[in-house]
């Protein structure tokens, strides 16, 4: 209503809310809740645990970073407190090997540590991005 108290006069807003202006009018000069003060409080916190975190905390490693420090809020309300900041986690990187460790084939040097017989031993041919049995010969 705040944001069009300017096209419309706060009666005709109340008259189409449904709301009484006394009602309205209370309810503008009230003080934020308990709660409201808190998150207030908890915000520059929270900011500072996601930053020391190196912006991969989520909110159940702040969380735990606010227990330690006698902060006792839950993981929900953490998260509603970080979208409200625009904060999230980095996504971690998936893994991806940088060397072979093993350069030989695939099956030579696991058919000649496990003792299985040349006629027995298979090699994987790998064609068009599959890999397909086929017979040493």
């Amino acid at each position: 209503m705040k944001a069009m108290n300017d096209h419309y006069s706060i009666s005709e807003m109340c008259e189409a809310f449904n709301v009484s202006r006394s009602g309205y009018h209370a309810w503008i000069g009230r003080e934020p809740c308990a709660r409201a003060r808190a998150d207030v409080q908890l915000l520059p916190l929270i900011a500072a645990a996601h930053t020391e975190g190196r912006r991969e905390y989520g909110s159940p490693r702040v969380m735990r970073w606010l227990q330690k420090r006698g902060h006792r809020c839950g993981r929900r309300r953490i998260g509603r407190l970080m979208r409200q900041l625009g904060l999230s986690q980095r996504k971690g990187r998936r893994f991806k090997p940088m060397s072979l460790t093993d350069r030989r084939p695939w099956p030579a040097h696991r058919a000649q540590s496990s003792g299985a017989s040349d006629a027995h031993a298979q090699t994987r041919c790998r064609l068009g991005g599959r890999h397909h049995l086929c017979a040493d010969g």
